[in-house]
């Protein structure tokens, strides 16, 4: 079954548009704040996950109409089609040469990011050791309440080509290294977005796979 999402990540919702959104069925699933370390979640995420392209796309071009007639956000909208959801079974962790690293810039402020990976693991109970090997490829860390606790999600964006080329060899790596627990592997393609300015700090993108032995 297909899965779209829309996400609303700012600094600030007006509450106008905060009730219209709840309404449809929109939920806060806001970030924890980073003490010690740079990330990049926003102060409000709000989202809602869809199982019907047409109700998606509807919801979308209402929530962009609603923003275009007034200044209600100071953030972004996104619209995603979740292209895998991959389930990383756990077992003790195992030392692997990590398979490539990311030479990370700045998003073209004129535009957006095109597509997203997202990590997602108890932070708490997995191996450090993992957790240091996502660091050294080049994924960026945020963290948000879960129903079993502190949920890390290590995340890295980039162009379309850029994440489907290194999916399978990710995938193939996190099976082998293993120490994630509660782990799974999201890979997202933005369908869609509006953003309040071209000043807004986004999470640096891929600009570069750099890999440590030919990639398969």
């Amino acid at each position: 079954m297909s899965e779209y999402h829309i996400h609303i990540d700012a600094s600030r919702i007006d509450n106008n548009l905060l009730n219209s959104l709840y309404s449809i069925g929109f939920t806060n699933k806001d970030f924890i704040d980073c003490k010690k370390e740079k990330c990049y979640s926003p102060k409000k995420h709000i989202t809602q996950k869809y199982f019907n392209p047409k109700e998606f796309n509807n919801d979308y071009s209402i929530i962009i109409d609603q923003v275009n007639s007034g200044s209600l956000i100071d953030g972004y909208i996104e619209g995603e089609y979740i292209s895998n959801d991959h389930v990383i079974p756990y077992h003790k962790y195992n030392k692997e040469e990590i398979p490539f690293t990311f030479e990370l810039g700045e998003v073209d402020r004129e535009s957006f990011k095109e597509a997203e990976i997202h990590i997602t693991f108890h932070k708490d109970k997995s191996d450090q050791q993992a957790i240091d090997a996502l660091y050294k490829i080049g994924f960026v860390p945020a963290y948000m309440e879960k129903s079993y606790g502190i949920a890390q999600i290590m995340t890295v964006t980039g162009k379309k080509r850029d994440i489907s080329s290194i999916e399978k060899n990710l995938v193939e790596y996190m099976k082998t290294m293993g120490g994630l627990e509660k782990c799974t592997v999201k890979i997202e393609y933005i369908t869609g977005y509006w953003k309040s300015s071209n000043e807004l700090e986004l999470a640096p993108e891929i600009k570069k796979v750099k890999y440590t032995s030919p990639p398969k």
